[in-house]
Parts: structure tokens; C-alpha cells; sequence
């Protein structure tokens, strides 16, 4: 009994350890924990002013003013308001929605809660009023003092509001008349209008421009009448530009050093891109795809780094790093997109290409159009004007035509012609009058120190409550065309003219190898004759056969193995040699005959023991014959 009540005991304590002990250290680490601290107001939340008869929705988040240092979730509660709802939603962001023709004041008080404790915001005032107050601006800018045709004009105005800045419009006159571009949204109650404009006009021209504002509530105000005078270009004609074909960079000389320069530079880039330039048109909310195609045409890998320059919020593209072995190609994914809230207008900007240090550039020209229900616009370069020269004159159509039933529409047109990098090279500005439709040819004037490269045919039509935009590219003339043909196909005509210099040079040899033979045939003749003369007929013989063989001349078998009919031939030969010899000198003197007929019988008598039967015939009819026949066996060797 004494033993089982021991035991009983131990067993007692050991459940009491296992029960009641985590909950005494659970105890004592609630008492050692962080006491709860009740919730505060960080900052006072402002006051809260908007237009009778609208909501003012998401005004703030509870959360940005109310702090727990315990961390513990929030909840809030807000005073009871009349003619005003409040609303808090999941995220604790209120808004306010007043009654139907409510217009005064109230107040409302805002509580925060963790469970235990609670604190107050500040009194929030309710201005729900009718507004009357227009913005009002300060601080008029221009972000130039010297101002020349074609630059662009960074234009602005600082504005503030009692309630909520709304939209912006920017106005100028450049001696066409005012022309109000397309509204601009910004808000707050501070707020700076912000415009660029090309100045289009010509110099000594005064150009005016201002602002408009407005507010939620419709009030609008404007800025006072600001204006500049153009100054005198400063752009001077590059040296050497185009014009008459004159010294310089001019003529076909200029175009082959241009072309050696080209192929010169590919080789040290050893890659290629295409297209070299782009003009793209997108409306307000759309998007297009471009495809640029690169090459590595070197011997070694490059590695390529693709950004954008002067169009970053319109371009995306990828992929932006890569590497290309030799031979390999890769196609660059350009998409072009333009939201809402950019302006309708032409963008200038780059696609840069680097590789291994070495950086190419492709142009880029984007036109953003606006949606418009009402117009629409064409402009097409003639096809006769696709191609000119500089110092030309350009044509283009261009055409207008509403898509619904619209009354008679005024507009400002402007046409211009510019290259890829928005430069201005001839304007000029009208006005025009579009009922249903209207087309139109323009010309303007490429001057002669223009480049050789691309160009645009850009036009625009405005008024206060429409924007049109459009354009159609052309190139520089025939000029233009050979170069790109040179640059194309250099190596062909590298090789077309290697080709031709090697035939010349070949044809030269020949010519001199022709020349060679024919003094080594005069003499060889010449030795031959010598050896006759000296009777040296074995030599002679043999001196025969060498130059009928050299000269491709064969010999019959029967005679040369005959070593008297090869003399024989030989002897013949030689005088015939001897006749024409005497022929000759005849020719050349023909009053010493008499006296050169003697030495040539005393020379004969001479040779007449060595061959009597062949040098001395016996009757002149008998030496005629076998003159005949010499010469018919000579014609059949």
C-alpha cells in the first residue's frame, strides 16, 4: 500500500510538469511582452475642396495618417456628416459623394482603432461649393532667347487652382493666323503647362503664342500675349554639297570615292542593318510592328548592344543583347505604340546599334495621329518626284476628306519638307476651306546644298478642335542612285575591273611574247644566211630544223633523214634569201645596179666549187624551173 502510494505521487507531479508548467511559462511570457500602445494621428489630414454636383473619389488613404507601433491592423470610423456620404473602402481610401444640389460646408472626424484603444483625426473640413475661380498662371517661359526658323520651342507656363487643374491648351501664330494645338490633361492644384513647337516662320517674322487653362469646374483663364522675333539662320551649305558636279566632292569622281569610303567602312564594321531609316504612322492607342534585320558578314563574334534614342516612350524592343557569330543573322522586334495622352505630331528619334565598339544609326520618324471622327488625311509624293536632284522642286497630293456629314471646315495647312533627323528645309502655310473633301498639289523647294539621302513631303492640318498629320517620303536624284549602285556593288565592279586589268595586261604579254618571237625568228634567219654564206652547210642544216621546229613548222620524215635533200633545201633557201636580198637593194638604189651585179657573180664563182650542179645551172629556163619548184615544196612543208 505504502509502495503504491509512492508511486502515485511521482505520477501526480510528472502530469502536473507536463500540464500545468507550458502554461506557466505562457504565463510569464505574456507578463514579459511589449504593453499595447494605442494608435495616433501622424500628420492632419488636409482639408478637402471640390465642385457642387461631382464625387470626389479615392481623396486619401487612412493609412498614410494613422500609426500603430504595435503593428496592429487598423480599424476606422468616421463622425457622422449630413447631405455628405462617406465611403471607405477594403484598401481604406475615402471618397465623398454629396447630395443633389449641395453646396456648403461640413465637417467630419475621422477614428482609428486596434481593438483597445482608439484615436481622432483632426477636423476635416468639406468644401463641396460652386466654383467661380479660374486658374491663374505666373512664370512665362520659352526655352530659347535666339530663335531661328525650324528650331524647336520648348514652351511653358506655371498654373495653380482653389479646387483642381483640368486640361491646357497652347496657342501660336507664327503670321498664319492663330492656331491652337490639341488639349492637354494635367491636375493638381499646381501644375505646369508644357508645350514644343517647330517655328516654321521665316525670319524677321514676329511669332505670338500663349496658354489656356482650365479647371474641373470649366473656368478658364489665359496667360498674356507673348511673342519673339526670328532671327537670321545660321546654317551654312556643307563644303563641297551638291550643285553642279565641280570640284571638290562632286562627279563621278566623288561617287567612286564615295563608294571606296563605303566599302572601306563596311569592312572595318563587318556587319549590316536593314533598313537604314524608317517612317512609321500610328494613331493615338494603336500599335505596329517593325522587323530590323542585322548581320555579322565578318570573321569573328560581336557582340550587340540595341537602344533607343530621342523615342523611348514610343518604341519597345528586344531583344536589347546578343551576340552573333560569323554568318549569322537576327531579326530586331521594333513595336511602336503611343497612348492617349501623348500629342498628336511627327517624332524624331534613333535606333542605336553598338558593336564591339563600333555604333550605326537607324532614323526613325513616327507620326502620331489623333483619332478623329470627322477628318482624315493623305499625302502622296508624285511618282515623277520620287526621284529628284538637289536644287528641285517636289510635288505632292494631298488630300482631305471628312467621314461624316460636316459642315464647311476653315484649316491651317502647313507643308514642309524635312529629312530624317527633322530638319526643315522649305515650309509654307495657307489657309483652306473642306466641306465634304478636297485635293490638293503643293510644291516646295529642295535647296542645292541638301544632302544626298532620304526626305519627307510632311503636311498639317489644324484648327482649334482638329489635328491631321501625314507625309510621304522621296530620295535625292540619279546621283543618289548611282552611288547606292556603287555601294551595292562594289565588289562586282572590283572584280569587273581586276578582270579587266588582268585581260590588258595578259593581251600586253602576248603582244611583247609576238614581238620576242618575231626578233628571235629575224635572228636566227639572219645567223642562217651567215652560215650559208660561209658555207657552213652542216650548221646551217642544223640552225634549219631548229627554227621549223620552234615555229611549229614540221618537217617531213624523208627529208630530214635525206641529209641531201635537206641540203638541197637549205641551198634553195638561201637563194632565195639572196634574191630578195638583191631585190631589195634595187629597191633602195637602183643606179648602182650594174655595179652590185658583179660582186654578187665574183661571190657565186667563189661558192660554185662547193655545189656546181646546184648553184651553176646550165640554161636560165632550167634555174627558172627549179626556182618553181622550190617555192612548191616550200608552200606544201
Amino acid at each position: 500500500m505504502g509502495k503504491l502510494s509512492k508511486i502515485t505521487k511521482k505520477e501526480v507531479i510528472l502530469i502536473f510538469i507536463i500540464i500545468f508548467l507550458p502554461m506557466v511559462f505562457g504565463e510569464i511570457v505574456t507578463k514579459l511582452g511589449v504593453n499595447n500602445t494605442p494608435p495616433y494621428l501622424n500628420t492632419s489630414i488636409p482639408n478637402q475642396s471640390w465642385p457642387a454636383g461631382e464625387n470626389l473619389l479615392n481623396a486619401f488613404d487612412l493609412d498614410d495618417y494613422f500609426i500603430d507601433d504595435n503593428g496592429d491592423a487598423l480599424n476606422y470610423s468616421y463622425s457622422s456628416v449630413d447631405n455628405v456620404t462617406i465611403l471607405i473602402d477594403e484598401n481604406n481610401s475615402v471618397s465623398f459623394s454629396p447630395d443633389e444640389g449641395f453646396n456648403e460646408t461640413r465637417m467630419v472626424y475621422f477614428n482609428a482603432s486596434d481593438g483597445e484603444f482608439q484615436a481622432t483625426s483632426n477636423p476635416v473640413y468639406l468644401n463641396i461649393e460652386n466654383d467661380i475661380d479660374a486658374p491663374k498662371w505666373s512664370f512665362l517661359s520659352k526655352s530659347a532667347d535666339t530663335i531661328y526658323q525650324n528650331d524647336f520651342i520648348n514652351f511653358s507656363s506655371r498654373w495653380t487652382d482653389n479646387i483642381k487643374l483640368r486640361n491646357f491648351i497652347f496657342s501660336i501664330n507664327q503670321g498664319g493666323g492663330w492656331i491652337n494645338y490639341p488639349s492637354t490633361n494635367f491636375s493638381g492644384k499646381q501644375n505646369t503647362s508644357l508645350y514644343r513647337v517647330q517655328i516654321s516662320a521665316a525670319k524677321g517674322f514676329f511669332v505670338y503664342w500663349k496658354f489656356y487653362a482650365y479647371d474641373i469646374n470649366g473656368n478658364i483663364n489665359e496667360t498674356d500675349v507673348q511673342s519673339f522675333n526670328v532671327s537670321s539662320s545660321p546654317y551654312q551649305p556643307p563644303p563641297g554639297g551638291g550643285g553642279g558636279g565641280g570640284g571638290g566632292g562632286g562627279g563621278i569622281y566623288g561617287l567612286i570615292k564615295e563608294a571606296f569610303t563605303y566599302a572601306f567602312y563596311q569592312k572595318v564594321l563587318n556587319f549590316t542593318v536593314d533598313p537604314t531609316s524608317m517612317a512609321v504612322s500610328i494613331k493615338k492607342g494603336e500599335v505596329k510592328t517593325r522587323i530590323l534585320k542585322i548581320s555579322n558578314t565578318g570573321t569573328v563574334n560581336l557582340t550587340f548592344n540595341i537602344y533607343i534614342e530621342g523615342l523611348e516612350q514610343f518604341i519597345k524592343t528586344s531583344p536589347t543583347f546578343f551576340i552573333l557569330a560569323p554568318g549569322q543573322k537576327k531579326d530586331i522586334i521594333l513595336d511602336f505604340y503611343a497612348d492617349d495622352k501623348i500629342l498628336p505630331e511627327q517624332y524624331f528619334g534613333s535606333v542605336m546599334i553598338n558593336a564591339s565598339s563600333e555604333l550605326r544609326k537607324v532614323l526613325i520618324v513616327l507620326d502620331v495621329k489623333s483619332v478623329e471622327l470627322g477628318f482624315d488625311m493623305d499625302v502622296n509624293v508624285s511618282q515623277k518626284y520620287k526621284t529628284v536632284s538637289p536644287g528641285s522642286k517636289v510635288k505632292a497630293n494631298i488630300s482631305l476628306y471628312s467621314l461624316k456629314d460636316i459642315k464647311q471646315t476653315n484649316l491651317t495647312l502647313y507643308t514642309a519638307i524635312k529629312d530624317f533627323e527633322g530638319n526643315i528645309f522649305d515650309s509654307n502655310e495657307e489657309q483652306i476651306s473642306v466641306i465634304s473633301s478636297l485635293s490638293l498639289e503643293r510644291e516646295l523647294n529642295l535647296p542645292r546644298e541638301a544632302k544626298i539621302g532620304q526626305y519627307m513631303f510632311y503636311a498639317r492640318a489644324s484648327n482649334e478642335n482638329i489635328f491631321l498629320i501625314a507625309s510621304d517620303d522621296f530620295e535625292t536624284g540619279t546621283r543618289f542612285k548611282i552611288a547606292a549602285f556603287l555601294k551595292s556593288s562594289f565588289i562586282f565592279l572590283l572584280i569587273a575591273f581586276l578582270s579587266l586589268v588582268v585581260a590588258v595586261l595578259m593581251l600586253k604579254y602576248k603582244r611583247d611574247k609576238e614581238r620576242e618571237r618575231i626578233l628571235n625568228l629575224y635572228l636566227m634567219v639572219t645567223e642562217l644566211k651567215n652560215l650559208i654564206k660561209e658555207n657552213k652547210i652542216d650548221e646551217a642544216v642544223e640552225l634549219y630544223i631548229r627554227i621549223k621546229t620552234l615555229y611549229k613548222e614540221p618537217i617531213s620524215k624523208e627529208i630530214i633523214e635525206n641529209k641531201a635533200k635537206l641540203k638541197e633545201e637549205v641551198i634553195r633557201l638561201s637563194k632565195r634569201l639572196q634574191e630578195s636580198e638583191g631585190i631589195t637593194k634595187e629597191l633602195k638604189n637602183p643606179k648602182k645596179e650594174e655595179t652590185k651585179k658583179e660582186p654578187l657573180d665574183k661571190e657565186e664563182t667563189k661558192k660554185e666549187p662547193l655545189d656546181k650542179k646546184e648553184i651553176k645551172p646550165s640554161k636560165t629556163s632550167k634555174t627558172e624551173d627549179d626556182s618553181k619548184k622550190g617555192e612548191e615544196e616550200e608552200k606544201k612543208e
